[in-house]
C-alpha cells in the first residue's frame, strides 16, 4: 500500500482492493476492475461498517460528516466557513502582500528584514528587501496597481507626492498629481535615505539622440536665416538658387524659396524641442509596483512575515494590520508646512526632515543596486 485509494483512482492497486472486496462477498456493481467508481465506494463503505468503523471525513470546523450525510450539506457548510473566515480577516483589517516577479527573474529571495512579525511599521519605513530591492510601506487609499514613472499623472501620483511631503521631501514646483522634476528629486532622495538606489525609467540614449537632432536642425535653420539675410542685402541670388529670370535677378524668387525653407526648418526645431522635452520628462527615478505597499493608515502592525534571510519568497509574504491613527492630522501637518515653505520661497530640494524614515533594520549585503 503506497498510497491512499480514493474514488476516481485507477491502477493495479485499485484492482487488488476490488478483488479482495469481491472475495469477501462485497459487490462492486458495474465498476471496471482497476477503477474506483460508485460500486467500489458502496463496497468499501459496507466493509468499514461491518468491522465497526464507519467512514467519516472532517470539515474545516471539526464537524464530522459520514457518507450518509448529504454532500451538498458539506459543501454548504464549507462555503459558510470560508465566508466567515473572509469576514473575520476583513474585521481584523488585515492586508496581505506578496512581491511579484520582475521580467526575466526566476525566483525572489529575502535579502533583508527590517520589520519582523510583531513590529510596527510607519509610513515611509522599510519592511524588508527582496532580491536586494526594497519593500516599503506608504500611506494611501489607492493600492499600488502600476509602477509610478516620471511624466505620469493621476490620483495615485498625488498620493505618492503627499507621502513624500509628509516625510519632509520637497516636490518643488510640481503640481499635485503630476510626476515632474521635483518629484523625481524627492524620490531619488527618499530611496537613497533608506539605503537603495532607485531604478530609472526612460532612455538616456533617446535624450542624446534628440539633442543631436535638435542641434543639427538649429544649425540648418541658422544657415538658412543667414542666406535670407544675404539675399536681402545683395542683388545676387543666394547659393543654390537659379538666376534665370528677371525676378530671380532681383532676388524675389530666391527670398520666397528661402522663407518657405526657413518656415519648415523652424517647425522641425519646434518638433525637436518637444520630443527632447518629452524624453527628458520621462527619464528619471521610478517607484516600481512591487516595491511599495499603500494602506489607508499611517502605522501598521506586521502580523506575519514568512521566511528568513536567504529564503525564497512564499505567498503570502507579509500581512499588515492598520492601527488607529489620526491620519488626517498626520498629512495635514506636513502639507501645511510644505505650503508655507513654498510661499516663503524656501525649499529643501528633496532633503528629508528629521521626520524622514530611518533604515535601521538588518540587511543582507548592502541592499543597494546601482
Amino acid at each position: 500500500m503506497y498510497r491512499s485509494l480514493t474514488p476516481g483512482e485507477q491502477g493495479p492497486d485499485v484492482a487488488e482492493l476490488q478483488q479482495a472486496l469481491i472475495s469477501l462477498g462485497y459487490s462492486i456493481g458495474q465498476d471496471t476492475i482497476g477503477t474506483f467508481g460508485n460500486g467500489t465506494k458502496t463496497a468499501v463503505s459496507d466493509y468499514y461498517h461491518n468491522i465497526g468503523f464507519p467512514i467519516t471525513y472532517t470539515g474545516n470546523s471539526g464537524k464530522i460528516y459520514s457518507l450518509e450525510t448529504s454532500l451538498t450539506q458539506y459543501k454548504n457548510d464549507l462555503a459558510n466557513e470560508v465566508s466567515q473566515e473572509k469576514k473575520y480577516l476583513a474585521s481584523q483589517n488585515l492586508h496581505s502582500y506578496t512581491p511579484t516577479f520582475e521580467q526575466g527573474a526566476t525566483n525572489l529571495v529575502i535579502t533583508g528584514i527590517d520589520k519582523p512579525a510583531g513590529s510596527v511599521v510607519k509610513s515611509g519605513e522599510l519592511i524588508a528587501s527582496i532580491s536586494r530591492r526594497p519593500l516599503f510601506f506608504l500611506q494611501g487609499n489607492i493600492p499600488m496597481y502600476r509602477s509610478l514613472t516620471p511624466g505620469e499623472q493621476g490620483p495615485d501620483v498625488a498620493e505618492l507626492q503627499k507621502d513624500l511631503i509628509s516625510l519632509g521631501y520637497s516636490i518643488g514646483q510640481d503640481k499635485i498629481g503630476t510626476f515632474g522634476d521635483g518629484t523625481k528629486t524627492a524620490i531619488s532622495a527618499y530611496y537613497h535615505h533608506i539605503g537603495f538606489s532607485p531604478i530609472f525609467a526612460g532612455s538616456p540614449s533617446a535624450i542624446e539622440q534628440d539633442q543631436q537632432t535638435l542641434q543639427s536642425d538649429e544649425t540648418n535653420l541658422l544657415t538658412l536665416e543667414n542666406q535670407l539675410y544675404q539675399s536681402t542685402t545683395t542683388t545676387t541670388s543666394p547659393p543654390g538658387i537659379p538666376t534665370t529670370t528677371a525676378a530671380n535677378a532681383s532676388g524675389n524668387t530666391g527670398v520666397t524659396i528661402l522663407q518657405t525653407q526657413i518656415s519648415a526648418a523652424q517647425q522641425s526645431v519646434a518638433n525637436d524641442k518637444q520630443s527632447l522635452a518629452s524624453a527628458e520628462l520621462s527619464f528619471g527615478p521610478e517607484v516600481q509596483e512591487q516595491e511599495a505597499i499603500f494602506l489607508p493608515c499611517a502605522r501598521a502592525k506586521v502580523v506575519s512575515l514568512s521566511g528568513s534571510i536567504g529564503d525564497q519568497v512564499t505567498s503570502p509574504f507579509v500581512s499588515l494590520k492598520c492601527l488607529s491613527d489620526n491620519t488626517a492630522t498626520y498629512h495635514k501637518r506636513y502639507v501645511s508646512h510644505y505650503v508655507a515653505e513654498q510661499n516663503s520661497g524656501s525649499t529643501n530640494s528633496g532633503s528629508p526632515s528629521s521626520s524622514a524614515p530611518s533604515n535601521s533594520g538588518t540587511q543582507a549585503n548592502s541592499g543597494t543596486q546601482d
